[in-house]
Parts: C-alpha cells; structure tokens; sequence
C-alpha cells in the first residue's frame, strides 16, 4: 500500500511539472512572438534590464532617455534600441555617450543569467578606451578586460565580448586613454567597422586624430586569423605629431619625443609562427623638434622608404634620409639573415649599408662638423646585447679613405650602458691636424687632446695604421689605457711646439706611435731658428691623470748664438736675463738636448727640466771682463735646470786662456749664481783691454787666475791671483822695479758694493823683495773712498803704512796718512824737479800727513820727515815740510795769498844737501840757502818764479865747470876741482821753471878765487842747455875795482863781475854740451867785454818771456768776468 502511495505521488508531481513547462513554454512563445512582432518599451518588459546593459557595453550603470526591445530571429538575440545613453564606469566616471545604440544580446545566453552581445551598432556620442595603472582595461564597447595575457578562459572578463559577430560605430569621437603608457588622444568622426568569422578579426577604422594643430587623418585595416595566428596591418596617418599623443610614457616615451609631423603608410603582415612575413613602410617627417634629455634637436626633414621580404629574408632599405641640425645622414642597403625573433621581431642580421655624403655635429664632444664624403659596411648587428660587428667597412672623410673592420656595441657599466668600440684597420690619404682634432672627442682623453690642439702647429701624416679597443668602462674613467688604443702613422713637414713659449720645431719628418695614454715619436730633418735638428724624439708617457713627465730631445748643428738666444726665450731667459746679449755670440758645433715638462697647459719654470750639451768651435763672445771678448774657443758645455757648466780653451786678447763658466739657476735670494774662471798668461796690452792700465808697468806676461762671482754679467766679487815671476814691473815712481825672473804674486779679493763700488778686502803683491798688503773701498765711479795698507815694504825702497779716507763722505777731501821706518823718495823728487807737483792741473781734494822716519833722496837721508799737504781740485794749495839734516834743519812750504798767488819758499841748513837734492849736484857741500818764489794760483798753467841765495858752500867736481875754465885757459882753477875744491860765499839767481824748463838771469857766484855770472836755459825735460856768462879769475882781487863807483860799472860791465874777465857759452844736449870761451875777452874792459859774449842765451830768454807774457794775457781774457764787473758796465752805460 505504501509502495503504491508513493508511486502515485511521483507521477502526479511529474505531471504538475509539466504541466507548468508547457505553460512557460507557452508565455516564452508568446513573448517572442509579441517582440517579434514590433519593438517594445524596455521598461514595460523587464523594469532591471538596465544592469545587463551597462554590462553589455562595458560600465557598471547604464541611462538613457528612451529604449526598446525587439527580438531578431536571424541572429537569435534580443536586441535593444537605446537613445540618449550614457555609460558610468568605477567611481561614476562615463565611459560612453550615444545618440542612438542598437545592443543585440544571445538570447540563449541571457535566458541562464549570461549578457553576450553579439551586435552593436552605434551613430554619435563619445566612446573611451581606458587602461589604468594596474593594466585594467575599461571599454564602452564591452566590460572590462583583465591584464594582458590573462587567459583565465571563460571567466575573464574578456569573454562578455566572446559571442560578438560584428560591430559598426558611426560619426562618433574615440577617446583613447591608457595610465601605463600615458597615451591620450581623442578621435573624432571615427567610423569603425569590426567583422568577426569565428574566431577570425576583420576591423577598418578611420577618424580625424585631434592635435593642436586640427585634426589628423589616420586610417588602420585590420585582419587576424583565428586565435589571432595571423595578422595583416595598414596602416596611414597624414602629419601625425608624436608628442600629442600625450605624456607618453616607458617605451611609448621615445615616441613622445618627436615633435615631428609624420606621414606614415605601414603595411605589415605576421604570423605566430612565422613572425614577420612581409613589412612596407614609408615614413616622411616635415619640420620639428626631437625633445631628448640632453636638449631640443632641430630636424628639418626625414624620409625612410623600407620593405621586409620574409621569404627571401631581406628588409630592403631603400632610403634612410635625415636633415637635422646635429645629422645629415643618407643610407641605403639591405639586412638579411635574420634571426633570434622575439615575438614579431628579429634581434639579428646581417647588413650591408651603403652612406651618402653626410655631416655629424656634437657640440661639446666634437670640436666641428664631421663630415663624409661616403661609405660602405657589412657585417652583423644583435639587438639584444646591442652590438654591431663591421666585417668590412670603407668611408671617405676629410680628404681620406679609412678601410676598417671590428665592433661598435653598447656594454653595461656600473654606470649604465656605455659605447665599447673595437676598429682596426687602415688609413690611406694624407691626414692633417685638424683631421684628427676633428675626429677627437673634445672632452675624452683630454691631456692628449690638448697637447695635439695646443703644439702641433702643422703637418701631414700618412701611412696610418689604428687598432682600437676602448671598453665601455673607459668612457666611464674619461681616459684610455695604452693597450686600448695603438695608432702608428709617418709624418713629415711637422711643425710642433715643445714649450708654448719658445721657437716650435719646423720642417720635422719621422715616424710615430700614438697609445691610449702615452706617445712616442722619432724625427729627422728639422730646425729650430738657425739650429739643424738631425734626430728628434718625444716621449710622452701617460696623458692621463694630467701632470705626467713628457720629454722632448734630439740631436741638432748650429751657430753658438743661435743656441743661446733659443735658450734665452721664456721661461728659461739663460742670456737676457744674466745680462748679455745671444748675438755678441760666435761660433758652431753640434748639440744634445732633452726638455721634460709636465703635460699640463701652464707650467711654472721650476717645473720644467732640461739638459742641452754642446761643443762649439770658433766660439766668441763677451768674457765678463769689462769690454774684452774671447775669440778662438773651442768650448763644450752642459745646462740643466740647476745650472750651466760651459769650460774650453779660448784666446782673450793675445793670450791663450782657460775660462771656465758655471751657473745655478733659481738662486735663492740675495745669493750669487754665476762663478766664472778665467786662467790665462796675459801681457800689459791684454790687461789695457781689460780696463786695467798696465803698460809701462808690466813688461812680460803675468800668469793669472781669476776668478768672477755674480749673476750673470753682472760681478759682484772678484779673486784675482796673479804670478808675476815671469813679467819684469816697474811700479809708478819707480816705487819698486821687479826683473824677469824674480818670484813674485798678485792677490786681490773684492766685492761690488751695495752702491755699485768695489770693496777689495785684499790686496797683495808678495815677492822676495816686497809685501805690500791692504784693502781698499772704491765708489761706483772708481774714486777712492778708503784704504788701508798695514805693510808697504818694497826692498830697500819703503817700509811703510798707508792709510786713506774720507772723514766728509765721497764729496770731501781724501785725508791720507803715511807712517813708517823708511822711505826712497829720490824718483818722487823728479816730479818736484819737473814741476809736475806745482802744476796747475789738480788731482782732487786731498789731505796728506806724513812722518817718516828716514827719508832717502837721491845721495841725500833726511831724518824725521814730516809733510802736511792740501790740494783741492784745482791744485796744490799748502805744503809743509819738515826734515833733519846733520847740518840742520830743513823747511819747504806753499802757502795761498790773498790775491790768489802762492808762495814758495824754502829754508836749509845744508844748501848742498837740498841742492844735491834738486838738481843732482853732489858736488855741493856745505852752506845755507833761501829759497823765495811764487807760483799762479792753484788750476792756472804756469810755474814758479823766484830767487834763490846760498851762502858758504864748496864746489867739490863740476865736469861742465871744468870744461869752461879749460876752454877760458884757466887751468889753474880747473884743477882745484880735482884737490880741496872751490870755496864760494854766496851764490845768487832769478830763476823761472816751469815744465821742466829752468830759466836763469843776473845769476852769480862769488868766492876767493873764483866767480862766475851767467844767463840762460837749462831744460831738464829735454836734456840740453844754453848758457852764457863770465868767469872771473881771482875774485876777490878782480872784484875791488868794480865797487868804485863810476869807474867800476866801466870797467867790470855788470854788478858782481870785475875787471877781468873771461866769457864762455856752453849751448846743447846734456850729453854732447858745446863749450866755447873767449880767452881775449880778459883784455877788454868790462863796458866792451860784453862784445865777446853770446847772444843766443838772451835771446832764449827774451823769447820765454815774450810768450809768458802772451801766455798770461790770453788766459785773463779767457777767463771769465765777475757778475759785479758786468753790473758795473751796465751802470756806466
């Protein structure tokens, strides 16, 4: 029963079910039949339909102003016509807008819950297409999109759109924006049409792309196959701007960078499998700006003209053109080979390019344009690693042709990728500076730039050989290793600067090696001025870190002063600078030099280091001795940043010599650095050259060595030795005569004053007969300022102290004391005897003291000599002297008058001591005498004119007296002279001398037994005579008569003779005197005696004074007038 019950129950409940499915089945029918029948108000139908529609076209919230519905049998999908839409995305932000919208849903998806549209057509309104930072895609054409590449099937929301068969969307504008790339852009009137066969895509789309400047045609053809295997793409824009696309972002950034106006025809065909199969593209770009990060780049125009053959494996570049203000680039060629696709894409392939004539500016690394005539390379490029390898490459550039093959990459750095560069290959042409300067960046490797810009003035390399492999991370370091660069290359007609300062090389040929951080060059054949260089080399070790040692040398011929005035230029000044001139240099011969210097731009001159050596023949030039040169040198020398060593045999005067020359550079202050040697056996004309007067002194050669220390030329301290042995001297005043032979030595050790004068801090001549040492102090202008001579000892000449200054400064007098045992003053007698003491001409102010205790005069020793004498510049004004005799004392003083005379006068106790003295007479013992004249005043020619008187002498010999008593027959008298001698009372004269020349009048000498008078001249200087007079036999008796008054002047003819008498003339040289007497005269009275004497004496006489007087008259005219004179003058006028 209960089985039965239950049994009944089911199929009464299976009954009731279908009852109700018939009845749904029934209302299901009539529904469709009824929007089948005509569209239906939405609301009416279904009031929630709202949600499934904003489902349906992508948002969260639909509205619109009116809607229906209809069903559509073909397609099997309830369609809704909407007007007025607008669709919300998140956050309320609208999506969509439309006038009209046609939403054709699956009707057997949206009976189980599903919205599926497959259909949408749409007139008007603005439809957006975002992507927000997490890759979320929302569309007003579909819900939203999960993040690229999920594929997580049917639950993606990619899969609302999956039943879509065809979309077509007219007169709307495209919004288009995307948080990742940062594309934002507006489409306006787009028409886009979207045909779907299975799971194959056909869309054909074209709208106005709105820019700043209207709107830009663009038109994209779209054709996928099945799960999107295959795709075909056309694509054409008209002036499209990049950087409008918004601030693009990440990879899309590099195309926001182009402020261009492109048009662009792309038409690419691909495959999964196959990738690429066929690309055509055609891009032009008018006038615009790349914006990159280093700045704005101008570009006037572009035009690249491509197409991919994937199945001959070749992309046919048929034109590469850009016009830019940094690029002029035209290329054409062929890739192939490709492989290591990536996606669509290869990462390799072969290429083969050929380059147009182009130009290159990088300002701040590139000093200019660099331009090309053309080129060719093939080889391999890799995207991946970013590398291009050169197989085989070939340019034309700046007039020369480079073959070269290697690898130009981008390397990772810790700082970033950075170029790696490895060439290798060869130049051929003729390469000049600004070639390589040129191709040089101007920031990299800079100390060897710098070094090229700054001292290779000219020249041509050829021949030129470059392996090249600079890592990346040398850009980093901004310098190169040697091993990441090896340039070899020939040159010739260089010219090149070794020191900015001074006379580059010219005219250098050789050969080179140029590193990655060092330089080493050889040359040949080049000059300097006048210098020949044979050999030349340069090392420069390392240009980076600057600063690095380079050496510059070589060997070369040239002139000696060609030499010198190179090593005379800044900033080593070796001439100028030590005070003489390179061109009073002569000679030529051969010379080493090496220069180093820091490879920097300016560099001090102790920073420099040079060392030149040389040998010169024929050298000449100034030898630091006043203005005497050497000549004849053959001299080698060797310089260097401490100093200058230069020594050889020279000839300086007549004299062979030895000089030896050595320099310090850089002295410190207030030390000497120049120290020159001059060894030499010079003669008396030799040291006249020298400025040192020495003729009439020196006969002989004298064996010196001196030695000169200053700064350049200009001395400050002299050593002087000299040997005098083998020279025979006789020193002024015959102080000393030293013959051949005798040892003897000259010393003498000065030093340059402060003010310019001499400090001689010795002063010696030794010998075996002399020692005379001192010092003395000259001013700038050679006047002595002071000395002292503690020992003048001259054999048997002097045993002396000397000592001199000046107590008023160098304006005043010369004060001058001499003390000592001993002194030979016969030869400074003479100059009293030739007048030269008392003569006009002054030789300064100067004070004199003496006091001596012996002083020998000729055959004459007086005892306690003392003189006192001032002279001024004008002459001798005062003169005391004061000397023993053993007969008595003896005086001789001058003294100025008041009118300007000076008198002289003279008192002895020994008449024949004094006489022997100053007339040589050593026949004269005895007597007393006075001496009185007067001399001009002191600086007016002219001598003394006095009397002198002696009383009580004796005449012992006198050969001239005795050949006037022979001649007169009076040999009686004549040969007393031989016996006891003559006794005489008193001798008087009136004499005049002056210059040697002694004039006598009225002269007489009266003894017992004999007596004499006389007129005439006796000139010293010239060694003759002419006298005339009366000797009177037996004076005592012959003179009585003569008193008489009257009958005396009758028969006696002058005063002083007597009644008889015999005249004589004695008239010629001292050594051939002519003696005559007129024995017949003693007959005569006196009145007619005077017709037997001669005349020619008086005459003499009358003659000297005829011209003294003229003489005297002259000099009062010349002389000039007193300004109370000339007032005067005017007064009376």
């Amino acid at each position: 029963m209960l089985v039965r019950s239950a049994r009944l129950f089911l199929i009464y409940t299976l009954e009731a079910i279908a009852v109700l499915m018939a009845l749904a089945i029934f209302a299901a029918a009539a529904l469709l039949w009824r929007l089948a029948s005509g569209p239906v108000d939405v609301d009416a139908v279904v009031a929630g339909l709202r949600p499934a529609i904003a489902t349906a076209l992508g948002g969260e919230e639909a509205r619109y102003g009116s809607a229906s519905i209809r069903y559509a049998p073909d397609s099997r999908a309830l369609v809704i016509d909407m007007r007025q839409l607008e669709v919300d995305g998140p956050g309320g932000a609208v999506l969509a807008t439309a006038e009209q919208v046609e939403l054709a849903l699956a009707l057997d998806q949206l009976v189980i819950g599903r919205i599926r549209p497959v259909e949408i057509n749409a007139v008007g309104g603005v439809f957006t297409v975002r992507r927000d930072g997490s890759g979320v895609v929302s569309a007003s054409l579909g819900g939203r999109t999960a993040q690229a590449g999920d594929t997580s099937g049917d639950d993606a929301a990619g899969t609302v759109l999956a039943r879509l068969q065809r979309a077509r969307i007219s007169g709307a504008e495209l919004r288009v924006e995307d948080a990742i790339s940062g594309l934002s852009a507006r489409f306006a009137d787009a028409e886009l049409a979207l045909e779907r066969d299975g799971r194959a895509v056909q869309v054909s789309a074209n709208a106005g792309f709105l820019a700043p400047a209207g709107a830009v045609p663009v038109t994209v053809e779209l054709e996928t196959g099945a799960n999107f295997d295959t795709m075909f793409l056309a694509f054409s824009a008209q002036g499209l701007v990049p950087a409008t696309l918004g601030n693009l972002q990440g990879v899309w950034g590099r195309l926001g960078a182009f402020d261009v106006p492109l048009d662009v025809d792309l038409v690419l065909d691909a495959s999964r499998s196959a990738g690429l199969r066929a690309v055509e593209l055609t891009l032009d770009a008018g006038a615009g700006v790349f914006r990159g990060a280093d700045g704005a780049l101008g570009i006037e125009s572009a035009h690249v003209s491509a197409s991919l053959d994937a199945a001959g494996g070749e992309l046919e570049l048929r034109a590469l053109q850009l016009d830019s203000e940094r690029l002029r680039l035209d290329v054409s060629g062929r890739l192939h080979g490709f492989a290591g696709y990536d996606n669509l894409l290869p990462s390799r392939a072969r290429y083969e390019l050929v380059l147009g004539a182009g130009e290159l500016i990088l300002p701040g690394t590139l000093q200019g344009p660099f331009a090309w005539s053309r080129g060719a390379f093939s080889g391999r490029l890799d995207t991946r690693s970013l590398e291009l390898f050169i197989d085989d490459g070939e340019a034309e550039f700046l007039d020369v042709t480079a073959s070269l093959s290697g690898r130009l990459g981008l390397d990772e750095t810790e700082e970033g990728r950075r170029p790696a560069i490895r060439i290798e290959g060869d130049v051929d042409g003729v390469i000049r500076k600004d070639a390589v300067l040129a191709l040089w960046p101007v920031e990299f490797a800079l100390g060897g730039r710098d070094w090229v810009e700054a001292n290779v003035l000219a020249g041509e390399a050829r021949n030129l050989r470059a392996d090249i492999n600079i890592p990346a991370e040398a850009f980093n370091a901004g310098m190169l290793d040697d091993e990441d660069l090896t340039v070899s290359f020939d040159f010739s007609n260089a010219t090149a600067r070794y020191i900015s300062t001074m006379t580059p090389l010219t005219g250098l040929s050789g050969s080179a090696v140029l590193r990655g951080n060092s330089l080493s060059l050889t040359g040949r054949s080049a000059r300097i001025d006048a210098l020949e260089i044979d050999t030349l080399f340069v090392e420069i070790p390392r240009f980076n870190p600057r600063g690095a040692p380079a050496r510059f040398g070589g060997e070369g011929r040239g002139l000696l002063s060609g030499l010198v005035a190179l090593l005379d230029q800044p900033p080593l000044n070796l001439a100028s600078g030590y005070g003489f001139d390179p061109q009073t240099l002569e000679g030529e011969g051969a010379v080493r030099f090496e220069i180093t210097r820091p490879m920097l731009r300016d560099v001090p001159y102790e920073d420099i280091g040079f060392d030149v050596s040389g040998r010169f023949s024929g050298a000449a030039g100034p030898s630091g001795v006043g203005e005497v040169r050497f000549t004849d040198g053959d001299i080698s020398f060797q310089a260097d940043s401490a100093g200058l060593e230069a020594s050889g045999d020279v000839r300086i005067g007549r004299s062979l010599a030895r000089l030896e020359w050595r320099e310090r550079f850089q002295t410190p202050e207030g030390e000497l650095g120049t120290r020159v040697r001059i060894v030499s056996n010079a003669d008396a004309r030799d040291l006249d050259l020298a400025g040192i007067p020495a003729r009439g002194i020196i006969d002989g050669q004298i064996g010196l060595d001196a030695t000169f220390v200053g700064n350049g030329l200009d001395f400050s301290r002299y050593v002087v030795m000299g040997d005098l042995t083998d020279a025979a001297l006789v020193l002024p005043a015959n102080l000393w005569t030293k013959p051949r032979g005798m040892p003897a030595a000259l010393e003498m050790v000065a030093e340059r004053s402060a003010e310019g004068g001499l400090e001689i801090s010795r002063l010696a001549v030794l010998g075996d007969e002399v020692d005379i040492r001192g010092q003395a102090s000259l001013a700038a202008d050679g006047l002595l300022l002071s000395a002292g001579f503690e020992r003048v000892i001259v054999g048997g000449r002097s045993d002396l102290a000397i000592s001199a200054s000046r107590p008023d400064g160098s304006e005043g007098p010369l004060d001058i004391r001499i003390s000592g045992r001993f002194l030979d003053a016969s030869d400074l007698i003479s100059n009293l005897v030739s007048g030269r003491l008392f003569s006009g001409e002054g030789a300064g102010a100067v004070s004199l003291i003496a006091d001596v205790e012996t002083v020998q005069a000729g055959r004459v020793r007086y005892g306690a000599v003392g003189l006192a004498l001032e002279s001024d510049a004008q002459g001798l004004q005062r003169l005391n002297l004061q000397a023993a005799l053993p007969r008595g004392e003896i005086s001789l003083a001058v003294a100025p008058q008041p009118d300007g005379m000076r008198l002289l006068s003279a008192r002895s106790a020994d008449a024949g001591a004094v006489l022997t003295t100053l007339g040589g007479f050593g026949t004269i013992t005895g007597g007393t005498m006075e001496l009185e004249g007067l001399l001009p005043p002191a600086g007016t020619p002219g001598g003394v004119q006095g009397r002198l008187l002696a009383n009580g002498f004796r005449l012992e010999q006198m050969p001239l007296l005795a050949r006037i008593l022979a001649a007169g027959s009076l040999e009686g008298l004549g040969s007393l002279f031989s016996g006891q001698g003559i006794d005489f009372e008193r001798l008087e004269v009136d004499y005049a001398f002056a210059d040697g020349l002694l004039e006598m009048r009225e002269g007489r000498v009266a003894g017992p037994s004999l007596g004499l008078t006389w007129t005439g001249v006796v000139d010293t200087a010239g060694e003759r005579m002419n006298l005339s007079g009366t000797i009177l036999p037996s004076y005592g008796l012959n003179s009585v008569l003569g008193n008489l008054p009257v009958v005396g002047e009758l028969l006696t003819s002058r005063r002083g003779e007597g009644i008889v008498g015999v005249t004589f003339a004695a008239e010629g040289p001292f050594d051939a005197t002519r003696v005559s007497a007129n024995p017949l005269s003693a007959l005569a009275p006196g009145v007619f005696r005077r017709m037997f004497e001669g005349t020619s004496a008086l005459r003499e006489l009358d003659a000297l004074e005829a011209r003294r007087r003229e003489e005297a008259a002259q000099a009062t005219a010349d002389a000039p007038r007193d300004s109370s004179e000339d007032a005067d003058d005017s007064a009376e006028d």
